[in-house]
């Protein structure tokens, strides 16, 4: 027996070394697909931020535009008010002067009675 059972050991060894192999190889297969969903993952990941980045990107954009317009806004609101003030000038420019012109044509008038009276 010592030669029976080193063969015996052998094929249990070849056995358990087979066994270990097809470990080994079941692991590596394991590992890849955990590094191929990892990569995938990644990539997906870089994706999403990328278009998130160009999301962010087109909103800040529209707000910009959104703010320009606004301050063309704001800039056209005040060249409507200056010009509210100057025609509110104007107008008591002419009350003014329309005022006047009925004073001295009440005075005209006046004087037209007296000297009619007389």
């Amino acid at each position: 027996t010592i030669a029976a059972r080193l063969r015996r050991g052998s094929v249990e060894g070849e056995e358990e070394l087979e066994t270990a192999r097809r470990r080994v190889r079941e692991l590596e297969a394991e590992r890849n697909a955990a590094l191929d969903k990892a990569q995938d993952t990644t990539q997906h990941s870089a994706q999403d931020a990328g278009q998130s980045s160009e999301a962010v990107a087109k909103l800040e954009a529209a707000l910009k535009e959104k703010e320009a317009e606004l301050e063309k806004k704001g800039e056209e609101l005040q060249e409507k008010e200056a010009e509210v003030e100057r025609f509110k000038d104007n107008y008591r420019d002419l009350s003014a002067k329309i005022e006047a012109v009925e004073e001295k044509l009440m005075g005209k008038e006046a004087e037209v009675k007296t000297e009619a009276e007389k």
